[in-house]
Formats: structure tokens, sequence, C-alpha cells
């Protein structure tokens, strides 16, 4: 007996995440945490996807490229004031959640930018 994914359950696989991601924006209106759910939903069925090593090769070589670097100036420039911060511990968690986040924004963008049927 072989195990495939029939067709219309494929192509909901495949269709899900862009639809999470562009949910996730008007689930703001509820709260952060809504918008978590959306995109941690979104980037879970993603990184499921066989495609998954392509993006993050994309995602690196995104890394490299001048508007990256332009946008992770500003973490540069935060490090100091982790140190001379009333709470350095909830600084520098700050500080690793936008580094996430900026992880989280490379890779989908990767994804966008690779899949047309996407948009």
């Amino acid at each position: 007996m072989t195990d495939t994914i029939s067709p219309w359950r494929r192509r909901l696989f495949e269709g899900l995440p862009p639809l999470l991601i562009g949910a996730a924006i008007p689930g703001l209106l509820w709260g952060r945490s809504v918008l978590a759910v959306f995109l941690v939903l979104a980037l879970v069925l993603l990184i499921a996807r066989p495609e998954r090593r392509r993006w993050g090769r994309d995602m690196l070589s995104a890394f490299r490229g001048a508007p990256a670097w332009m946008t992770a100036l500003p973490l540069v420039v935060w490090i100091p004031s982790l140190f001379a911060s009333l709470e350095p511990v909830r600084s520098f968690e700050v500080w690793l959640r936008m580094i996430l986040f900026l992880c989280a924004a490379m890779y989908f963008w990767a994804v966008l930018r690779d899949d047309r049927q996407m948009f």
C-alpha cells in the first residue's frame, strides 16, 4: 500500500502558509499573540516543505547583501544599551527577539520570492 497525499491536500498544504502570512496582519487587531500564532504556523508549515533547504540558502545569501547589513546595523548600535539598561536581562531578551524576527522575515522573503504562485 502506497502512502500518497491526495492532490487537494497537497494544494492545501502548499497554499496555507501564504494565507496564514496574509491573515497575520489583520490578526494584529486582536493582539500580538494572534499575530504570532499565524506567523508561527506559517513558519512551521514552510519548514516542513521539501524546498526548505533552497529557501535557507536564499535566506543566507540575502544576509550577505547590503540591505541586510543596513537592517542589522541598529542591532549592533543597540549593544551598548544592553549593558547600560536598568534591566540588562530584559534588554538582552528584546535584542535576541529582534534577531529572531529578522531571521523569520528573511525566511518569509526567500519563500515568497521563490514561489511565484504564492502571490
